[in-house]
């Protein structure tokens, strides 16, 4: 499919056609039983892009590698097979360091390049520690947020007991008492986006793309989750992406919600040896927290960037970072269909938010669909109220104006704004309490950006 390399990996990409037949059984179905049913099903083709990650300069040998059963350093049998460390040389066998690992399955219709652009804050932290590298990092983040998602599902601290801290744990039972219910959900991508360190802790924040349905039959609605890992300064770096597996002595994490490795005793969930979940927040707690650190940085002349405020700074505040210029993270990827998707739901969320939707309003809706290239069907639960009003709430943008001017810049992918684009922005804009001048400004100053080939925004 194609080909990618940086200084800390080379990735290969491989589109993998296939057929199979899906169906849904008891788990008290036989499996002769099962097989019958199955054959009965329609055969369904389907492509998927397998990604393969491999440190430059690495070979794999001629004898074979792990999945041979032997060490891809040296090349002797692997012979303990519940842990992922060579006996014989130490080696992290599926680290990447040595020969290629499995590190990400995409749909086609999701699948892009690999994280690019600016990191604020990554190259101080590639200093401190050389190991640190945004796949890793990402990859780190996938594994939390799938123990997330099932600690939630499943209302148990269980999932998180090796993978966060203790208070977001129990803070997170508390915010949610019952189980949430979560259907077909899928991760469309996950991306660092900020680096920032205090005097104790280092912290990582990564957005997470994804979606699920809250009910079988449901359209699964589109989400942004920002993850905030932290870990202790003077931490380095040692599992690779071995996540499940103890940072000490890389044994298999136990089943249960215990804290302590079975193999070595060391201590697990905790920021002294790894990444762990510390908060999630939205893209509007990030903005706040981002530029609350910068004035933080600015004010301490090259101190601790992060001293200053507090988590209670950080919630989504309707002013929230709405003078501040756009990060590129904060500005809809017009590039990947779930994004587009999602920003679609969010205008229909806004159209909404007087309970009245207007046949112009729904036709503007038609529009913007047909040029993204997205199912209107998707926000037809909006539009007739099927929507929890608590998650509609969710949908709608806390900082009006970043969000305003999020959906310029997705109408500026082709450098300009065409007449039914400033007629459906002028639409949005009046729903979300923005003047028809102030939108114009905002509209006339960001095309004149684009032209111009600046990448700042206003």
């Amino acid at each position: 499919h194609t080909v990618e390399h940086d200084a800390f990996f080379d990735t290969i990409h491989v589109a993998i056609e296939a057929s199979s037949r899906d169906v849904q059984v008891s788990v008290a179905t036989s499996d002769a039983e099962a097989k019958q049913r199955a054959a009965k099903a329609k055969l369904e083709r389907y492509t998927e892009i397998w990604s393969f990650l491999r440190r430059p300069g690495a070979r794999t040998l001629a004898t074979g590698g792990a999945l041979e059963g032997r060490c891809p350093n040296c090349g002797a049998p692997l012979e303990n097979a519940q842990t992922a460390r060579c006996t014989h040389c130490q080696a992290l066998v599926n680290s990447g360091d040595y020969d290629w690992v499995l590190a990400e399955i995409t749909q086609p219709i999701e699948w892009r390049p690999g994280s690019t652009g600016s990191v604020s804050g990554l190259k101080d932290i590639m200093e401190r520690d050389p190991t640190f590298n945004r796949q890793v990092a990402e990859d780190r983040a996938g594994y939390v947020f799938w123990r997330w998602m099932e600690a939630m599902v499943r209302r148990s601290n269980a999932p998180l007991a090796q993978c966060a801290t203790p208070a977001f744990i129990k803070r997170s039972l508390r915010e949610h008492p019952e189980a949430v219910h979560h259907y077909r959900t899928a991760v469309g991508a996950v991306d660092l986006v900020a680096v920032i360190n205090d005097d104790t802790f280092e912290r990582i924040y990564i957005k997470v793309l994804w979606s699920s349905a809250r009910s079988p039959r449901a359209i699964p609605i589109p989400a942004t989750t920002v993850l905030v890992l932290s870990r202790r300064m003077g931490v380095a770096g040692k599992t690779g992406f071995s996540h499940a597996r103890c940072p000490s002595c890389h044994g298999p994490l136990p089943e249960n919600d215990a804290t302590t490795c079975e193999y070595c005793g060391a201590a697990l969930g905790s920021a002294d040896t790894d990444w762990v979940l510390e908060e999630t927040l939205s893209l509007n707690g990030l903005a706040k927290r981002v530029s609350r650190a910068k004035e933080a940085s600015r004010a301490a002349f090259g101190q601790s960037s992060a001293a200053g405020y507090t988590d209670a700074d950080d919630s989504d505040d309707p002013e929230d970072a709405s003078d501040e210029p756009i990060p590129e993270w904060a500005t809809p990827d017009m590039g990947n269909r779930r994004e587009r998707l999602l920003l679609l739901m969010r205008m229909a969320a806004v159209v909404m938010a007087d309970g009245v939707v207007t046949r112009q309003e729904r036709r503007l809706l038609k529009t913007a669909a047909r040029r993204w290239d997205v199912p209107f069907e998707a926000v037809e639960p909006i539009l007739t109220g099927q929507i929890d009003p608590q998650e509609m709430e969710m949908m709608r943008p806390a900082a009006p104006q970043t969000f305003f001017n999020g959906l310029v810049s997705a109408a500026l992918i082709d450098g300009k704004i065409d007449g039914r684009e400033e007629k459906l922005l002028l639409d949005v804009a009046a729903s979300l309490d923005i003047t028809q001048a102030d939108a114009k400004n905002t509209m006339y100053a960001m095309t004149k950006t684009a032209r111009s080939g600046s990448s700042a925004h206003t």
